[in-house]
């Protein structure tokens, strides 16, 4: 797989210094080392001519440039400052791979590669992220809340984040619970209205609910529409946002809620519907796993008006391939990490 970070990564160059005042006539190669660590940037993206283009990492030093190698080569113009090496793409940059060499002086050392797809119309990657079933563990491996529950909504709406997931299903006394997995008889969960009491408290964050398949149609649909009388009870038509696996669930959450934000789930591509298909049926978009969403579908999406979200990504490489591709939502279990990351910029105008 394609890396799109690099990290404690070592350049060396070796640069002629001229001649040694203490010989007698030979001139004295002398090796000159560059360093650089903790380098991240975008290896594949879509830009614009003139655009700005961020390589973080320390090591950097004023007046380095950026010779993009390929089928046509391009010195580009940087400038450094707090950590971040910004390079200006040349107007006349095309569409293609290229080998970035680090100019420093006479010397040159090699940082990486890049695929740019370059266009006109491209637009800058805005990605949200969005805590997969709350906020309650850490790249490091600490955990500190319970998946699910109203703990790590909590955690996500005070971490700030876009959006919190969560997983509902009925139960056959019709009770609304949260909960991944299959229910048990006399387990204590939490309620869909917890989580709508909690959601109402800090409402920028958005309640991402899932519908979890039924053993029938008729418990879907009595899902459904539990949920939507509960959500006009409380007044939260506006904080929601819906996603199923279940088609007939997305489809029948916009007989009551026309204008909500709907995504249908699918994690293989054998289940995916396109965005002509989603579009027609008046979804908002695609919640895909990464195991198959890819930059067409994303681009295919775009031209069509509809979103695309991805689950669930916790490695920063494939965070990064995503941001790079354009993506509108990323569905994290580690959602300090990818917020990092989606807040920093790599591309502006």
């Amino acid at each position: 797989m394609r890396k799109f970070c690099f990290l404690a990564l070592l350049i060396l160059a070796v640069v002629s210094c001229g001649k040694d005042s203490g010989s007698s006539g030979g001139s004295n190669q002398k090796a000159l080392v560059i360093s650089a660590s903790g380098i991240k940037y975008l290896s594949e993206c879509e830009v614009a001519p003139g655009w700005k283009y961020y390589i973080y990492g320390t090591g950097f030093e004023s007046g380095d440039r950026l010779l993009l190698g390929g089928s046509s080569s391009y010195n580009c113009e940087a400038t450094y400052a707090n950590g971040c090496l910004v390079a200006t793409l040349p107007n006349n940059l095309q569409s293609g791979t290229y080998t970035m060499t680090l100019l420093r002086g006479t010397s040159k050392a090699q940082i990486g590669s890049v695929n740019f797809e370059v266009s006109s119309d491209a637009v800058l990657p805005t990605p949200e992220v969005v805590a997969h079933r709350g906020y309650h563990s850490s790249i490091n491996g600490s955990v500190f809340a319970e998946e699910n529950s109203v703990e790590a909504l909590a955690n996500a709406q005070n971490l700030g984040v876009y959006g919190s997931e969560f997983d509902v299903q009925i139960s056959d006394d019709g009770s609304l619970l949260v909960k991944h997995d299959d229910l048990v008889d006399g387990e204590v969960l939490p309620t869909l209205e917890e989580f709508l009491d909690q959601g109402l408290k800090k409402p920028s964050t958005k309640l991402v609910l899932e519908f979890k398949e039924q053993n029938t149609t008729t418990q879907e649909r009595n899902l459904v529409d539990a949920t939507a009388a509960l959500v006009k009870e409380k007044g939260c038509e506006d904080l929601m946002v819906y996603i199923s696996f279940g088609y007939s669930m997305c489809t029948r959450i916009l007989e009551h809620f026309p204008d909500a934000q709907v995504q249908y789930l699918a994690w293989a591509e054998s289940g995916a519907k396109s965005p002509e298909v989603l579009g027609m049926a008046g979804l908002a978009g695609a919640d895909y796993s990464k195991s198959f969403l890819d930059w067409d579908y994303i681009k295919d999406a775009h031209d069509k008006g509809l979103v695309a979200n991805v689950w669930t990504v916790d490695d920063e490489d494939e965070i990064m391939q995503y941001i790079g591709w354009g993506v509108d939502f990323i569905t994290t279990n580690y959602p300090d990490l990818a917020k990092e990351l989606c807040s920093k910029t790599w591309l502006s105008k």
